[in-house]
């Protein structure tokens, strides 16, 4: 999955051409420029024709629409120059993925595909409906951007299960050796498995930390975009009137809202895997005498020490808890817009 990942994404400019790293070639600089280029030119064009349909905002309308455009554009340029700048980081990140026992399905990549482009399908016909072909000239070039977003996301998901795949195997290797504990009975007991489990931990941590140099914007960036995106589409549903069009912004709103919800579910799992770490060391404890206790309160700072912590371009942690200030943030800015603009305020009462 990883591997075809990477070739799709070669396509793309957003990862490296294969999982075995090496230094970006003249040809990847050429076709990554190319990509840049094609999108900068493309939202010109956008703009241009966007500009009548944009000059009917209200000011606070206005700034969130350009904020939108902007997060989506900039993650697209943001990721290519990664892929090229960063590849020392994506080795170590590769390298501690390392083979796991868990693969992921190659078919949750196929039905994933299809229900995005089945949204934007579904948006297209809507829009082209209401707008005929118009809508192509301002809107056609998002297809391309949110596409590698969603990419973007689906890696970024990727990476985070074969993660947590390795933080398992540690936690399962050590309830294996606490069932084989409980036997001896404080008595010798060896602990030489623990050298193995210190190093994979080491390895895992420095894994983490490039996986936030390289995904720490685009985390940042998908925040702000899937958060004003959702907020955009809460105004629309208290302005239309066309259950068309309001099931379509629904569809949309769900799907985005997925690219950054599910990332972070999978986040709190591999800090979750960490803590059960912790508390199977712990639970070790019981059944060792105080030569041996002494071995593991070693192995237990090492884990505390390189527990792993992922972070948003270290603006904030990534938790459980991020999802809920999104959805806090968003709720907040809705009532403010509902208050100030009277045209939305009457159809809200």
């Amino acid at each position: 999955m990883l591997e075809f990942l990477f070739k799709f994404g070669k396509f793309f400019a957003f990862t490296p051409p294969s999982l075995q790293i090496k230094a970006p070639t003249k040809s990847e600089k050429i076709w990554a420029f190319f990509i840049i280029f094609f999108h900068t030119v493309s939202l010109a064009i956008a703009m241009y024709y966007r500009a009548g349909y944009y000059s009917q905002y209200i000011h606070l309308n206005l700034v969130i629409t350009a904020i939108i455009d902007s997060s989506l554009y900039i993650l697209n340029i943001y990721i290519i120059v990664v892929s090229l700048t960063q590849r020392s980081d994506w080795l170590i990140l590769i390298q501690s993925l390392g083979v796991t026992k868990k693969r992921t399905k190659f078919w949750w990549f196929l039905i994933f595909n299809l229900l995005f482009w089945t949204v934007i399908i579904n948006m297209s016909y809507t829009f082209t409906t209401l707008h005929s072909w118009e809508f192509y000239k301002k809107y056609s070039n998002e297809y391309f951007l949110l596409y590698v977003q969603f990419l973007t996301s689906v890696l970024v998901c990727t990476i985070l299960g074969k993660l947590k795949s390795r933080y398992e195997s540690i936690k399962g290797v050590l309830i294996y050796h606490i069932s084989r504990a409980r036997k001896f009975n404080k008595s010798n007991f060896s602990l030489v498995f623990l050298q193995s489990l210190k190093y994979d931990l080491s390895v895992l941590k420095d894994g983490v930390d490039s996986f936030n140099v390289i995904f720490g914007w685009p985390f940042l960036l998908i925040f702000i975009f899937v958060s004003l995106q959702d907020l955009a589409y809460l105004d629309s549903f208290f302005k239309l009137k066309n259950p068309t069009v309001v099931l379509s912004n629904f569809l949309m709103m769900a799907m985005i809202t997925l690219e950054i919800a599910v990332p972070i579910w999978l986040c709190d799992l591999v800090v979750l895997e960490s803590e059960e770490i912790l508390a199977a060391s712990y639970r070790l404890q019981r059944y060792l005498n105080d030569k041996e206790n002494s071995e593991l309160e070693k192995f237990i700072k090492v884990a505390k020490a390189n527990f792993p912590k992922f972070s948003a371009a270290r603006f904030c942690l990534i938790e459980r808890n991020t999802l809920y200030k999104i959805f806090e943030t968003v709720s907040t800015v809705l009532i403010i817009m509902i208050q100030f603009n009277p045209d939305l305020k009457r159809n809200v009462n």
